[in-house]
């Protein structure tokens, strides 16, 4: 008899902290998708515009790369016109840290199929979340 009671034991308290780490993962200082998805909306919305001192604040701080430079040199190589639209089409799919070594931090990376004008462009943006900010950390564009 004790080993069963021992055994339910065990698994009460395995469930009772499973249920605490998911909560504690889902409820707080994580990044959270929607947020991400707008985040990400705003940002393509100024390049799109060609404010490239709005698109810089939605740049993790750290970075000191020139937004403007490199989205010039991508538009250049692909022969693309980010003036002429940005539209997400789908999103492809996500890869998410609650914390992550690195960057001391969280980070969520969004793959999505997007239309620039006429041109399907596949994008990953990755955005960070920590103590010295939240915001893009980096884009690959195929």
């Amino acid at each position: 008899m004790k080993k069963i009671r021992g055994s339910f034991k065990f698994s009460l308290f395995s469930l009772l902290t499973f249920c605490f780490l998911f909560s504690m993962i889902s409820c707080g200082g994580g990044i959270d998708r929607n947020e991400a998805k707008a985040f990400i909306g705003e940002f393509f919305d100024a390049i799109e515009a060609e404010d490239y001192e709005k698109a810089e604040t939605y740049l993790y701080p750290d970075l000191t790369d020139d937004i403007r430079k490199f989205f010039t040199e991508v538009e250049d190589a692909m022969n693309i016109d980010f003036r002429s639209g940005i539209v997400i089409e789908r999103y492809k799919g996500f890869r998410y840290s609650y914390y992550n070594s690195e960057i001391d931090g969280s980070a969520y990376y969004l793959t999505m199929d997007t239309k620039v004008g006429e041109q399907s462009v596949t994008m990953t943006v990755g955005i960070v979340q920590n103590d010295k900010g939240y915001g893009i950390y980096n884009i690959n564009i195929e």
